[in-house]
């Protein structure tokens, strides 16, 4: 799991980028505001774009240590820096990349009890 949270965190720096198409328009915008913002995340597993999971671990400890580097460079990172879009989601304001981040983070933390 650790680098499924890596890989989400290296997207919203601009640093990987998923496959398959990226959805715009209006609903992609009403989309990404209420799943992002609003609706409350489903508990146990939520379908990821696809291209994710292909990380392999390098190990607990290593896994660990690269999570706390990326999630120190995302929270210090310029709004500027953050990648414009996401497949799932379209196009991405900086304050939509931080409470994305954040709420994945949490959901995948609690779903194991951390």
């Amino acid at each position: 799991m650790l680098p499924h949270l890596g890989e989400g965190l290296r997207m919203a720096l601009g640093e990987r980028r998923m496959e398959g198409p990226i959805k715009r328009g209006l609903g992609a915008l009403i989309f990404r505001y209420l799943a992002i913002h609003r609706f409350p995340w489903p508990e146990g597993k939520i379908p990821a774009p696809r291209g994710t999971f292909k990380t392999p671990s390098a190990g607990w400890e290593q896994d660990r240590k690269l999570l706390i580097e990326l999630i120190e460079r995302f929270a210090a990172a310029e709004p500027g820096l953050f990648a414009v879009e996401h497949p799932s989601f379209g196009r991405m304001r900086p304050k939509d990349w931080d409470v994305l981040q954040y709420r994945h983070l949490d959901h995948h933390f609690r779903q194991f009890g951390a």
